[in-house]
């Protein structure tokens, strides 16, 4: 029998947080199907680092979300992303940090705290497609049996990451970081790496395609090659994303990423340059 084609059924993963005595938070959760087919269901038991001060209710449902999807792979497909998936969630402010409007007008969500935010970055860039809106009221369906997981979240938030095989460590995709390669791809000189395109023109499908490519590259050890800046970008770019930072050129897309350590120490993909800035040779 044929894959279930994604582009034209829509999976629907509902969420609903409540806050237990003990500090952890419950997540009731139901994956449904189009059809008459039973959801897969269950609840996630998520405890959080004391660091996570504030809107911990919040952050313990995006923490179970991801799991659900990057970990528990609940969708069947491991390279799935937010094609024709929808998920309900208890908070309007999940849904706010995620606006597709916002996001591609300033690469930014609607106003939320900064921890939502960065919580929120998974939905933000691997899963831009799904459509993801806060709903009070859903309708319970009778799932076949309960599925029961307990996670622990320690700081800094898991992130959606992809594995790069020249640096051999996972490395962060940033919202930044897509929006350079889509405005590289839509625009024949794109701005700086400090600025902003406004791609509200661009459908949402065009993320899914960026998040591929990055899959592609960074998967790859001969598409990529470790190159220097050329000297009079140096010391600029050295102030915005460190002087550890390292340049990787991608000779088929000729641009090179930008990879640099965030506070945590984990590696990030913080944008993407033409290759005019680089020493090429």
């Amino acid at each position: 029998m044929g894959k279930r084609r994604h582009s034209t059924l829509t999976d629907t993963l509902v969420v609903r947080t409540t806050p237990m005595d003990d500090g952890s938070f419950s997540t009731a959760w139901q994956f449904r199907f189009p059809g008459p087919r039973r959801p897969r269901a269950g609840v996630v038991v998520t405890r959080l680092d004391a660091a996570y001060e504030h809107d911990r209710p919040v952050i313990a449902e995006l923490a179970a979300i991801q799991h659900l999807l990057d970990r528990k792979v609940i969708t069947g497909d491991a390279k799935r992303l937010g094609a024709s998936l929808k998920i309900l969630v208890s908070f309007q402010a999940i849904a706010d940090a995620v606006d597709k409007t916002q996001l591609k007008t300033s690469g930014r969500g609607k106003a939320v705290g900064q921890d939502i935010a960065r919580c929120a970055l998974f939905l933000a860039t691997k899963y831009f497609e799904a459509e993801v809106r806060a709903s009070e009221t859903v309708e319970d369906r009778i799932p076949k049996s309960l599925e029961l997981d307990e996670i622990v979240v320690q700081q800094p938030f898991p992130g959606a990451t992809i594995y790069c095989q020249v640096l051999q460590e996972d490395v962060l995709i940033t919202r930044h970081a897509l929006r350079q390669r889509l405005a590289r791809l839509h625009r024949a000189r794109p701005p700086l790496p400090d600025t902003e395109d406004d791609l509200s023109h661009l459908g949402a499908r065009r993320w899914s395609r960026a998040w591929k490519w990055f899959e592609t590259v960074l998967g790859s050890r001969p598409q990529l090659h470790p190159v220097r800046l050329l000297r009079r970008w140096r010391s600029r770019f050295a102030r915005t994303y460190g002087t550890r930072s390292q340049y990787l050129w991608h000779p088929a897309s000729k641009g090179i990423i930008v990879v640099s350590r965030d506070s945590s120490g984990r590696l990030v993909a913080a944008t993407v340059l033409r290759e005019e800035f680089g020493h090429i040779g």
